[in-house]
């Protein structure tokens, strides 16, 4: 049987695919814990985007300068250097 002309899998590539992906999906200790550093780093990164708005934003009567924003930004630079396989706990 050949090949439907636009790329679509025939039903045999499907269930082949499906087989495939039934086998990983359920025990691979390897992707979980690539995973699991991902949500870590996603996290990481929100927090430190999280802070740096934070201080970015103010207010119209915050004092020009007051060096919250420089000490924020270090903190949210220091979460970033965060080694992956550390836990960021959310606020």
């Amino acid at each position: 049987m050949e090949p439907p002309p636009d790329g679509t899998p025939t039903q045999k590539e499907l269930r082949d695919g499906e087989a495939d992906h039934d086998s990983r999906s359920d025990s691979d200790p390897a992707l979980e814990h690539r995973v699991a550093t991902l949500e870590r780093q996603v996290a990481a990164l929100t927090e430190a985007t999280r802070l740096l708005a934070a201080a970015l934003e103010g207010t119209p009567l915050d004092p020009p300068d007051d060096g919250d924003t420089v000490l924020t930004a270090r903190r949210a630079h220091e979460l970033l250097l965060l080694p992956p396989l550390t836990h960021i706990r959310p606020h």
